[in-house]
């Protein structure tokens, strides 16, 4: 299902302000064999202008797309099937039940328009993979710099992609993500063959319908915002491509190939002059650069906002991007037609202090397929001048940035938003991929680019887990004992939580803690649970087990099952382990025997059917037994292992789709508390 919820800021609370599902009209431009040219694209563009005029129209805007029409080079080829350019129409907003999704209670009063219904399910993250490494990414800097010095660019935006295997639902990571870190642009879409997740805090541009507009000019602002970096702290006073020297405080980062420029310190364009203009659009950028973490503790954060707001590397890169884009704004507005407002501000949110201007303009039309050749993508995710520098970055990421640092948003026919999509994820086949970077200057550290790109992507951040192990405990006897305790010592092994050499230490530890329990628990019939953190302190809980359940007629009841609706991701080896990282099973399984069923099944993100959440599975086909194999992403439970090793050549190991689930004969679950189970799907 096609789905869009749009969140804005109040304070710091994350408030609904749209929600549209079920387009009626769509358009999507994807990368097949050929990517589509720079006509298609500007026809789309054209397509969406008609659209809005009677609909509500949401656009996804991939940092490709400008790449076409900027006639630049791509840092990646997108995978087959993606979209370079993506537009739905809706007639009008959701209306639904009084419960937010997410499950954390908001104020309705909040809510502008529209509220979606309670929705409440798990996710999970597995490991962060990188391409890069600390040393490649110094030697990317380095080589950034190299080209700076060389007078082809003054500020670079260097990216990377970030990969995490992710199962269950991207919605609730949405939640998740948009209520810890709320943001003015958060957005959810949910494409069908994808689902994208921004909580984006930087406004690409928007348009308003206006009666009257004049520019306003903070000139003193803009005086102290852009005055001359010391001589010995000047990165290069060279204009990118000639000899030409330029003070810092009047430089040029319009493209090569443009046929007019602006300067921050006025031209005819940028007069300071009162002439107004009537009936068109105030078109507004919010250009954001300089990034410091925030502090719980008062004092210290305003420490680190004023050491932002007085770095001298991060004022340059805002100075930069400001002019690129009064510029960029200088070639669609008439003669006197742009302002700059608010030369450098500090936005502050949740995690992050980051540095910004406003920069406000006159439009005519509002069209996008006028306003975005210009515009689009923003300066502020490639750096100045801007055709020159996404050559930079095609040379320097090899890999696509799609819909990271591309634009998000909302199209209707007296206003359009979209977002700069920075801070933001996209989930597909079971992996999600989340971009991270930062503008490289001459005076840029890389150590400390480094830290800043990690803790940008601090939303995504999880904590290590623990391990689990449930035994049953019958009259003085732990079921299974060693078989229990080699796959937790396995698991501290190979998930690195311990050296090699402390393993018998570990053994002799956990051993010592089994024994103190069975001496101390009265005969009987008990469910043990130990569980050792991720800093290896055990603790453990036992609890009175009640017999297995039987009925009448039958020597023991048939479990009712069912799929859950999401997938689980084939790709995180934490599926292979017991941890305590269990958001999605219990979730799942409170849902299903809240609606009548014994157990929940799960499915990878091929469709291929993996797990219980309490239970491993085998099933029958066609007079034959199988079980699927751990590479589908399973537990290799203890029933499981004792079955196999006892009927090792009656077993085979067997994908089961979910399409075939009609077709199975019998379908027994196993788990080491319970023993085998008849079930029903």
């Amino acid at each position: 299902m096609i789905q869009f919820l749009f969140y804005g800021q109040d304070g710091q609370r994350s408030v609904l302000e749209s929600a549209y599902t079920n387009p009626e009209k769509s358009l999507r431009l994807d990368a097949e064999i050929a990517y589509p040219d720079k006509e298609q694209i500007l026809t789309a563009l054209q397509t969406i202008d008609q659209w809005k005029e009677d609909f509500h129209v949401i656009c996804i805007f991939s940092y490709e797309m400008g790449c076409i029409i900027q006639d630049a080079p791509m840092p990646g080829e997108l995978p087959a099937g993606y979209p370079v350019l993506a537009a739905y129409a809706f007639s009008g907003i959701v209306e639904g039940p009084e419960e937010p999704m997410g499950g954390a209670a908001e104020n309705p009063a909040t809510r502008e328009r529209g509220t979606l219904p309670a929705h409440k399910s798990g996710f999970d993250l597995g490991a962060l993979r990188m391409d890069l490494h600390p040393q490649s990414y110094r030697r990317h800097i380095e080589s950034i710099q190299e080209k700076i010095r060389q007078g082809r660019s003054y500020q670079v935006n260097f990216t990377t992609p970030l990969r995490m295997p992710f199962s269950g639902d991207p919605l609730q990571l949405f939640h998740s993500m948009r209520q810890r870190f709320p943001s003015p642009y958060s957005v959810y879409a949910d494409l069908g063959d994808r689902q994208i997740v921004s909580i984006s805090p930087e406004l690409f541009f928007q348009a308003s319908r206006t009666e009257r507009f004049q520019p306003r000019h903070n000139q003193e602002d803009a005086r102290k915002h852009l005055k001359p970096i010391p001589r010995a702290e000047q990165p290069d006073d060279t204009h990118p491509g000639s000899t030409t020297s330029h003070r810092m405080h009047e430089p040029s980062y319009m493209d090569s190939d443009s046929t007019e420029e602006v300067h921050p310190s006025g031209s005819e364009k940028q007069a300071t002059g009162s002439k107004a203009f009537s009936n068109g659009y105030r078109l507004e950028v919010r250009p954001m650069k300089g990034t410091v973490r925030a502090s719980k503790d008062p004092q210290q954060d305003r420490k680190l906002k004023n050491v932002l707001m007085e770095s001298v590397k991060d004022r340059a890169e805002l100075a930069m991007i400001t002019d690129l884009l009064r510029n960029d704004l200088g070639r669609i507005a008439p003669t006197g037609g742009v302002g700059l407002e608010k030369a450098i501000q500090c936005e502050s949110y949740v995690y992050v202090h980051q540095l910004t201007s406003v920069i406000s303009a006159f439009h005519k039309s509002g069209k996008l397929s006028d306003i975005l050749p210009s515009l689009f993508p923003s300066g502020s995710i490639t750096g100045a001048p801007r055709r020159e520098t996404m050559r930079i970055i095609a040379e320097e990421e090899n890999r696509y940035r799609g819909v990271y640092t591309g634009s998000i948003g909302l199209a209707k026919k007296d206003h359009s938003r979209l977002n700069v999509a920075i801070r933001t994820a996209e989930i597909s086949q079971g992996w999600l991929r989340y971009g991270a970077g930062g503008g490289i200057t001459l005076l840029s550290d890389s150590q400390k680019e480094w830290d800043e790109l990690h803790w940008k992507a601090r939303p995504l951040s999880r904590e290590r887990p623990g391990l689990i192990e449930t035994m049953l405990l019958i009259n003085g006897r732990i079921r299974n004992r060693e078989l229990h305790l080699e796959r937790m010592l396995r698991s501290i092994s190979r998930l690195g939580m311990e050296a090699q050499t402390a393993i018998n230490q570990s053994r002799s530890l956990l051993n010592s803690l089994l024994d103190g329990i069975v001496a101390e628990t009265p005969k009987g019939r008990y469910r043990l649970r130990i569980h050792r953190n991720s800093e290896g302190t055990l603790s453990q809980s036992v609890q009175s087990l009640d017999p297995p359940r039987r009925s009448a007629g039958e020597s023991r009841s048939r479990w009712k099952v069912r799929l859950w609706d999401y997938p689980m991701s084939s790709h995180d080896r934490m599926l292979h382990h017991k941890v305590d990282r269990r958001g999605c099973y219990d979730s799942a399984l409170r849902q299903a025997r809240a609606d009548g069923y014994d157990e929940i099944l799960f499915y990878n993100e091929r469709g291929e059917i993996t797990e219980g959440s309490i239970t491993n599975l085998f099933y029958r086909m066609e007079g034959k037994w199988y079980t699927p194999p751990i590479r589908c992403g399973l537990l290799p439970g203890i029933g499981r292992k004792r079955l196999l090793h006892r009927w090792r050549h009656r077993i085979g190991f067997r994908r089961l789709l979910i399409d075939e689930m009609e077709s199975i004969e019998r379908l027994v679950l196993v788990n080491s508390l319970r023993g085998l189970i008849e079930a029903k799907f």
